[in-house]
């Protein structure tokens, strides 16, 4: 996934969808995952609060609603080009963290739209906020973060 990302730009609907689809599907044992937890985030147009399962792996984050349904992500942010901060004046949340395009551009994103045949669509993040259960585990997550959008492989798994 990584790979395809890194040499290809994302494809949306108005180019090969099919592609973007496949890869956004993740299989236990098809990747290295940095890492994966519950996290909160925020929405890009209704700014409300979802509890979603986080996973790190192949310079992408994915995200889902449940832990179990790796087959069907909610959505992917590509982690290229892209760094991570802290955020501590958010007022609904603590421990807020987010990622931002280091190109100045939007991020590169992808959700899968609803229909017999998934495809994605193109979203103008310009951050996308999350939030921990604490100020370690956002802390871990800021670092696995880091570690996945530079493309470095830690030794282990970041728990």
């Amino acid at each position: 996934v990584y790979d395809n990302i890194k040499n290809n730009e994302f494809k949306f609907p108005d180019q090969d969808t099919n592609s973007m689809t496949d890869s956004m599907r993740l299989k236990e044992g098809d990747s290295t995952i940095i890492k994966e937890g519950w996290l909160w985030k925020q929405g890009g147009r209704v700014r409300n609060w979802k509890r979603r399962w986080f996973v790190i792996t192949d310079g992408c984050l994915f995200y889902y609603e449940t832990r179990t349904e790796v087959e069907n992500p909610r959505g992917i942010v590509s982690l290229i080009d892209v760094g991570v901060r802290e955020i501590d004046d958010d007022r609904t949340k603590q421990y807020c963290f987010e990622l931002f395009p280091l190109t100045g551009e939007r991020l590169k994103t992808s959700k899968p739209t609803s229909g017999e045949q998934a495809k994605t669509t193109e979203s103008n993040h310009a951050v996308y906020r999350m939030s921990a259960s604490s100020d370690d585990e956002r802390k871990d997550w800021i670092r696995a973060l880091r570690i996945a959008s530079q493309n470095e492989l830690p030794n282990q798994r970041l728990s």
